[in-house]
Formats: structure tokens, C-alpha cells, sequence
């Protein structure tokens, strides 16, 4: 069972083949590059670490969940983000109360933390929850980098 929970955005770069894909194989930002390379040089790593996406035409996802190719962002202001947020925080709730994990890493822009505000609350005793920090989002991408280093 996976003792380390990623959090990721959803990505503007899609993979735009017709049907449906498993949300990990449609969003090819730089974040999932990261965490592909990763996976094909540790595939333990699948054992490890769970992955949740924030997208912001379906809200809460998990790595498998097949999804549509589409166009749609979060918007600034927060609106997207607080409709979403109700959906998201029953999602983190529920999978909290299924799972314990070691460490959450959150990966998110601030649009997004919108979107997934107070999820902490149930994440269970004992669990570090580290947010990747920097200046831009390329600092942010070689922290992300560095925790999938170190599993």
C-alpha cells in the first residue's frame, strides 16, 4: 500500500487523443514529465505513491481515472475553484479515512490550493504534509523533483 500521497494540477499540455485516457497518460505538463521519468527509472514507485489530480473540469481524479480530452482552467478570481471545492475536500475525506500516508506533497499553483483549502484537516495523525515553494514554477518543479528522488 502507498505510504506517500502526490498532489498535482491538472496540466494546460494535453495529450489530445480521441476517447478517454487514464488522467496520468492525457496531462503531459512539465510536473507529469517529471513524475513519468520518474516512474520508468523507479517503477516501484507505482507501489509507493499515490497520485491525486486537481483538474479544473473534474475536480478530484486519481492517476487511473479515464477522462475526456477538454479545454477549461481555473480562473483567477476563485470562482471554478470554490465550486469544485465542496466535490474535492468529500473525495480527500473519504480517501484519508481509507488510507494513512507517511507524507502528502502538495504540488499545486495558488489557483488551485484554492480548490483543495482545509483538505489538511483530515489527512490523520502523524502525516507531513510538505507544499513544493519556490519563485517560479521551475523552482517549484525541482522540489517536486527531489521528493520523487527520494522515495
Amino acid at each position: 500500500m502507498a505510504s506517500h500521497l502526490l498532489i498535482l494540477s491538472c496540466s494546460k499540455s494535453k495529450d489530445h487523443s480521441p476517447g478517454k485516457l487514464p488522467a496520468l497518460e492525457r496531462y503531459t505538463g512539465r510536473a507529469f514529465s517529471i513524475l513519468k521519468n520518474a516512474m520508468k527509472q523507479k517503477p516501484y514507485l507505482r507501489e509507493v505513491l499515490d497520485v491525486v489530480i486537481i483538474s479544473a473540469k473534474y475536480g478530484f481524479l486519481l492517476a487511473d481515472d479515464e477522462i475526456e480530452d477538454y479545454e477549461q482552467r481555473l480562473d483567477s478570481k476563485g470562482v471554478r475553484a470554490r465550486e469544485l471545492r465542496p466535490g474535492i475536500i468529500k473525495r480527500f475525506k473519504q480517501l484519508f479515512s481509507e488510507r494513512h500516508y507517511d507524507v502528502v506533497f502538495v504540488h499545486l499553483g495558488r489557483d488551485y490550493l484554492k480548490a483543495v483549502e482545509g483538505f489538511t484537516e483530515f489527512v490523520g495523525e502523524g502525516t507531513k504534509v510538505i507544499y513544493s515553494k519556490g519563485r517560479g514554477m521551475g523552482e517549484k518543479n525541482q522540489m517536486l523533483k527531489r521528493f520523487l528522488e527520494s522515495l
